[in-house]
Formats: C-alpha cells, sequence, structure tokens
C-alpha cells in the first residue's frame, strides 16, 4: 500500500492542470481501495478449500452405488 501512496504522490506532483489532478486522485483512491490485506486472500482460500472437501465429502458419502469395506482381524468384508 505504500508503493501505491507513494506512486499517487508522484504523480499529483508530475500532474499539469487540476483535471489532471482530479484524474490521479481518483486512480490512485481506486487504486487503493482495490488492495486486499494478503490474510484475507489466505483465509479466503482455504475456506474455499475446505468447502470444496466437504462438498465432495457429502457427494461420496451419500452415493448409494458405492458400497463399504471394512477389514475385521485381517479377513476384508465387502
Amino acid at each position: 500500500m505504500n508503493a501505491a501512496v507513494t506512486a499517487a504522490n508522484t504523480n499529483i506532483l508530475n500532474a499539469n492542470t487540476n483535471a489532471d489532478v482530479e484524474q490521479v486522485k481518483t486512480n490512485a483512491i481506486q487504486g487503493i481501495q482495490a488492495i486486499t490485506p494478503a490474510t484475507k486472500v489466505k483465509t479466503d482460500a482455504k475456506n474455499a478449500i475446505d468447502k470444496s472437501a466437504e462438498t465432495q465429502h457429502n457427494t461420496i458419502f451419500n452415493n448409494n452405488d458405492c458400497y463399504a469395506r471394512r477389514t475385521t482381524g485381517g479377513t476384508t468384508i465387502t
């Protein structure tokens, strides 16, 4: 975020007209607001993976065409 602020300030100093300054300001504000904290991105990614795994687990578990295999005393029961 510091880089975005520094770039915005530099662009404001280099602007030639009031309209240019307003355009730089608008672009800078939009750019800064678009910055997402890394922790939120990581949390969202982890949540998406967990949800996908849960959905797949439920799909497999609720599939009546599948059969369970158990092992008791070294013998596999199907």
